[in-house]
């Protein structure tokens, strides 16, 4: 289950950062916009997470397990190709699943325990949805302070662009 939310003041963030000369990456000010208001709801979630009471076997190799605590490890703040695209300039807080959480190290068994899986004899396993419950917790902290930290982010976007134009020049970009 995706969350996409229209936050009140949204247009006006935008707006400000497309204020912002062409020069400028644009998608990486958006990217330190998200990953700033997106804290909140990050610490909910490793707050949240649960901790398996034993380390877990790893399905595809029974002789490998994946260790305490590995979840709420790989719990990040984290953009892909398509949270990059233009127009769409996202990100996502959840479980990693690639770099060191690849393989046995678990990240990916994170929609497993938000949604539950089948087991092999049949039947399901419960659901545990901390994402779930960490964006009730924090949703209203998140929005809130959209619009103090999209302008501390954009004061210190012109800020460096104008050091790196008194430095380099127009060819410095």
């Amino acid at each position: 289950m995706a969350v996409s939310v229209e936050a009140i003041g949204l247009k006006e963030i935008q707006q400000m950062f497309n204020g912002l000369p062409k020069r400028v990456n644009k998608d990486a000010v958006w990217g330190r916009f998200w990953k700033k208001v997106s804290l909140p709801l990050l610490d909910a979630a490793i707050e949240e997470a649960p901790v398996a009471d034993k380390d877990v076997v790893y399905p595809p190799d029974k002789s490998l397990t994946i260790a305490r605590g590995t979840l709420r490890d790989s719990l990040k703040f984290y953009r892909t190709r398509a949270s990059k695209q233009k127009g769409v300039h996202g990100g996502y807080i959840g479980p990693r699943v690639k770099g060191k959480f690849k393989k046995n190290m678990g990240g990916y068994y994170g929609a497993w325990v938000e949604y539950g899986h089948l087991k092999r004899g049949g039947g399901m396993t419960k659901a545990d949805p901390f994402m779930q419950r960490a964006w009730n917790k924090k949703s209203g902290t998140v929005l809130e302070n959209g619009f103090t930290d999209a302008e501390k982010i954009f004061i210190k976007a012109v800020a460096a662009d104008v050091r790196r134009m008194k430095k380099y020049g127009a060819l410095g970009y």
